[in-house]
């Protein structure tokens, strides 16, 4: 198709940097149809293994104590709607299909974090709607840390 234009361009007499520009316009299209082509093998490559460990088949019941657990909102943003069960740690890293690794994410959050690990999730700390609200560490009969007091500014001595 590229050829014929280019030709079909020739032949009416249209400039040759027009020309030029077509061609070039043309050719990183072809590079970007190849690009969009090998990301979509490669997610439907992932897809196939994600579902091959049985990922896509988290039962309902267990996804609907998964959502009450996390009280019906998204474990990052607290978002309530198009709510999705999520596993912490990835079936493909290993990950088991069970309550204590799976969480509520929205769909945004969850197409976001995709197959990966967050950094919190490696070092075990795990995020709750409570620390959403900012309630992060703290029991409620505990005081709220105070800052430090400031210290008074320091002159050199006179020497």
């Amino acid at each position: 198709m590229t050829a014929d234009l280019l030709a079909r361009l020739i032949e009416a007499g249209t400039p040759a940097a027009l020309v030029a520009e077509v061609a070039m316009l043309a050719a990183r299209a072809d590079v970007a149809g190849a690009t969009v082509e090998k990301r979509r093998e490669s997610e439907r490559a992932r897809t196939a293994r994600y579902r091959a460990r049985g990922g896509d088949q988290i039962p309902g019941w267990m996804r609907r104590e998964v959502f009450e657990r996390d009280g019906y909102a998204c474990c990052d943003c607290g978002a309530e709607d198009r709510l999705e069960c999520d596993h912490v740690i990835p079936l493909m890293a290993g990950g088991e299909t069970d309550t204590d690794n799976l969480q509520t994410l929205c769909k945004p959050c969850n197409a976001r974090k995709r197959d990966r690990l967050r950094k919190s999730d490696k070092r075990g700390q795990t995020r709750t709607n409570e620390d959403l609200a900012g309630n992060a560490g703290l029991v409620a009969d505990e005081p709220s840390p105070s800052p430090p007091p400031l210290l008074p500014p320091q002159t050199p001595p006179i020497t």
